[in-house]
């Protein structure tokens, strides 16, 4: 009999008499801590959501334009058929009638395509860079898409649990309001009674109106808890709605991030291609120049010319002197002196390069020379007809020419001469200025182009984390409205706890009956007990589910 009760009375522990707000914890979780955590984390996402609202419209702009607005230079189109693949330069330059002019045909037309392939080389490299940035956008977007998925179907599955906890908090919280205001008008009269018997007032007064006191603070911070609640599970269908339009705007920037993907991708293939080709038409190029001898060629054949065509012993020494006297100027600068790897090595001084370009100037000079020597050979002897125009400011400087002495000529000559030296070393200097400009610029561009991936990179590394602390928040916010309905009513609570208490207590006098009365003159034989203790275990059992 002993061992029966003691089981019974084992099992049939009591439970705490608590609101749903009071300290009983499932799991050793308690709903304070949770409103606590939650209230925490609404002041973080507020500050979050105040950071995209300024930033989301600018970003999608950035993402629309970013990649589609590249400078003129790189989008600058080629027009490939100004590059025959079929063109035989080699055999077209030797078999012309002008040969020279056709050198200098392939010399542009190599700088041509040698300026195009820098340029979609510098595009290729600006691509590569989107590229790369596109490929981790794409994966923080898609991170992001699956936890948007993720928040907005536990959002969509918990919506009958908050609906049945709002019910139930608001039930309770018209309840405890009841409660509250009969509680205040209790304290409000006593105060009155206090201040009419002002010095009168006794121990037992003032110990009442202070419980009354505390249990009005009792009240209201439970009314506030019950206030946050609501408020929580109000929102419910509006934080849905929000999620499914954040959700849709993540996979129209996935789309566009797709798109542009893809283009880039084109792009790029488009332009290696482009670049192999032409690589191979400049090496072409490069090798038939050099074939053709361009360095040497033209003066040779000159000559050449000159000493098959020219009868006039004189002439023909003329020719070979000034060929000589070229190619003394000629050996005698250095070569390779704009090489940086010249530059390096030799201390070049700006006196040096002026020398090099007067040389060089000296060496067009010969050239002019040679060649109008060979149009008086060919019965081209009236020099009016190189420099004649119809403007009369060429008229009136030939008629200057015609009045000038050789001494007046030399140093009109020399005057021109300083002029175009002068000329050319400050192109020199501008060229190195702007190639020195094009590098900063290759490089600003370059940073500004990983600037701006860095900075979508960033946002959405935001926007990831920011989405991983919702999906934080809104597991806590379940598990909130799970605590409360699953918490058990005051009131059902505290029935039970006194149904458990009787129960104990009959057990207690079915004891005490057994140890007076003998096995005998027994009333209630053993059998008979253990079915009452079995059916008050029974009651039990149906007043604690009930309870649940």
């Amino acid at each position: 009999m002993n061992s029966t009760s003691n089981l019974l009375t084992k099992n049939l522990k009591p439970f705490p008499i608590c609101s749903p707000f009071g300290r009983v914890k499932k799991m050793g979780v308690g709903i304070d801590s949770v409103i606590n955590e939650i209230k925490f984390d609404q002041k973080l996402i507020s500050v979050f959501n105040t950071y995209n609202k300024y930033i989301n419209f600018r970003f999608d702009y950035v993402i629309r334009t970013s990649i589609t607005q590249l400078p003129d230079e790189l989008n600058h189109n080629v027009n490939d058929s100004e590059f025959d693949s079929s063109q035989q330069i080699l055999i077209d330059s030797i078999n012309s009638n002008n040969s020279l002019n056709n050198v200098t045909k392939l010399q542009e037309e190599l700088k041509t395509l040698t300026t195009q392939v820098n340029l979609k080389r510098k595009e290729l490299s600006i691509i590569i860079i989107n590229e790369d940035g596109l490929k981790k956008n794409i994966k923080h977007l898609e991170d992001i898409i699956s936890i948007k998925k993720n928040v907005i179907s536990e959002t969509a599955s918990y919506a009958e649990i908050r609906c049945n906890a709002k019910e139930k908090i608001q039930k309770e919280y018209n309840k405890i309001n009841k409660k509250y205001i009969k509680i205040l008008s209790q304290l409000n009269k006593s105060n009155k009674m206090t201040k009419s018997n002002y010095g009168n007032e006794t121990s037992k007064d003032m110990d009442y109106g202070e419980r009354t006191n505390n249990r009005l603070l009792r009240y209201e911070d439970k009314i506030k808890k019950m206030d946050d609640i609501i408020k929580i599970a109000s929102d419910s269908a509006e934080k849905l709605l929000q999620y499914q339009i954040a959700l849709q705007t993540s996979n129209n920037r996935l789309k566009i991030f797709n798109e542009q993907l893809n283009n880039q991708i084109k792009n790029k293939q488009e332009i290696s291609s482009f670049l192999i080709q032409n690589e191979k038409r400049i090496n072409q190029l490069k090798t038939n120049l050099s074939n053709l001898g361009v360095l040497s060629s033209i003066e040779k054949s000159r000559v050449h010319i000159s000493s098959n065509l020219i009868g006039n012993d004189n002439l023909k020494k003329e020719f070979l002197d000034l060929q000589n006297m070229r190619n003394e100027i000629l050996s005698s600068r250095p070569r390779g002196m704009f090489n940086p790897k010249y530059q390096k090595e030799n201390n070049v001084f700006k006196e040096d390069i002026r020398k090099y370009l007067e040389n060089d100037e000296v060496i067009g000079l010969v050239d002019y020379l040679i060649e109008l020597k060979n149009n008086m050979c060919n019965k081209n002897s009236n020099l009016l007809n190189i420099i004649q125009t119809n403007s009369n400011e060429t008229k009136i400087f030939w008629k200057c020419l015609s009045t000038l002495s050789k001494n007046e000529l030399k140093k009109l000559l020399v005057h021109y001469f300083i002029k175009v030296v002068d000329l050319k070393e400050s192109g020199r200097e501008n060229d190195e200025i702007i190639s020195k400009l094009d590098t900063i610029n290759d490089r600003q561009r370059h940073t500004i182009v990983s600037l701006n991936n860095n900075y979508q990179e960033f946002h959405l590394s935001i926007e990831k984390k920011f989405m991983e602390l919702k999906k934080y928040y809104q597991a806590k916010i379940n598990m909130l409205f799970q605590l409360v309905q699953e918490e058990n009513n005051a009131i059902t609570m505290f029935k039970t706890r006194q149904e458990i208490i009787g129960l104990k207590k009959k057990i207690i006098e079915l004891e005490k009956l057994q140890t007076v009365k003998s096995k005998e003159t027994s009333v209630m034989p053993e059998s008979h007990i253990c079915l009452n203790l079995l059916e008050a275990s029974k009651s039990e059992s149906e007043t604690m589910s009930s309870a649940k």
